[in-house]
């Protein structure tokens, strides 16, 4: 179930304790009913291009992004790969910011993130016209 709403802000007010001092204790919680609560099955894209050991599908990236992130907002992933993370933030209008230690996958990244720029460009302009 991925549900999600803005989050109620959590209040938090001072209690005492004469062993441990002040504390804090929250008040509400806010259940979203965001986050998957079972098994996920994507197909591989392996079979179209595999690019890296641990290549994850696209799909796969694009669902948890969308159920963990909103759009605008930046994703961190600090092992690239082959940047399908990084696809899946354009795809899903999210910014991002890659690291990769392997000059080999960081290149192969780099490629694929300018292809799936120019597609969303070629896909936007499309629209327009």
């Amino acid at each position: 179930k991925t549900t999600g709403h803005k989050r109620k802000t959590a209040k938090r007010k001072d209690i005492g304790s004469e062993h441990y001092g002040k504390q804090l204790n929250i008040k509400d919680y806010d259940s979203t009913e965001r986050y998957p609560r079972s098994v996920q099955l994507f197909s591989s894209d392996k079979q179209k291009s595999n690019l890296h050991p641990t290549q994850k599908p696209v799909a796969l990236c694009e669902y948890l992004i969308r159920t963990y992130t909103n759009v605008g907002e930046v994703v961190l992933d600090n092992c690239m790969g082959s940047g399908t993370t990084g696809i899946a933030c354009i795809n899903t209008d999210r910014k991002f910011i890659g690291i990769e230690k392997e000059s080999k996958y960081f290149e192969i990244a780099k490629k694929r993130l300018a292809d799936a720029v120019e597609i969303k460009q070629t896909e936007l302009f499309s629209e327009v016209v």
